[in-house]
């Protein structure tokens, strides 16, 4: 569990009540990041996954999973490539059209492009939870993730879960 010592020595944002350990509404109980340099592509005009996850354990049933992903996109002719993330089998955007997903166009030629999404889940678990990072192409171009080459000088992805207490 990540917590916050102030100036004290005493835990912000945490309360024992009646033996049952509480957090602040609105506090960051953890934090969890993965990294990952794996370069993975697709030419599925339906979601797939790509393989690159974080999972987490949160501490309480009410809580929040602030979602974080930070990678780029190679689109290797013009079309459209679409990001999202999935809690097992749950997709976190709010369609299921490649427009309602995060989204990368190019009307010509190759396009090398960060994707950055953010998500505020309610898993109602405090079971491991893992998410997952899926994408789709248009026109049966290929797409690829966590692209290593173009003008990109690494391709470190980096998810990064934090439980909020609600």
């Amino acid at each position: 569990m990540s917590v916050v010592i102030n100036g004290t020595g005493s835990i912000s944002g945490l309360s024992n009540v009646g033996g049952i350990a509480s957090a602040q509404s609105g506090s960051v109980i953890q934090t969890v990041t993965s990294t990952s340099t794996s370069s993975v592509s697709t030419t599925s005009a339906s979601l797939v996954t790509t393989g690159i996850s974080a999972s987490i354990t949160p501490q309480f049933s009410t809580s929040k999973i602030l979602i974080f992903v930070n990678t780029n996109g190679y689109l290797q002719n013009a079309a459209v490539g679409s990001f999202t993330v999935y809690r097992g089998s749950t997709n976190l955007s709010t369609g299921t059209s490649i427009s309602a997903q995060n989204t990368i166009y190019s009307p010509s030629g190759a396009l090398v492009s960060p994707i950055a999404m953010s998500f505020l889940d309610s898993p109602a678990t405090t079971s491991s939870t893992t998410y997952t990072i899926y994408f789709c192409v248009s026109s049966g171009i290929t797409l690829n993730v966590n692209y290593p080459g173009g003008l990109q000088s690494s391709n470190l992805c980096s998810f990064t879960l934090m439980e909020i207490a609600a």
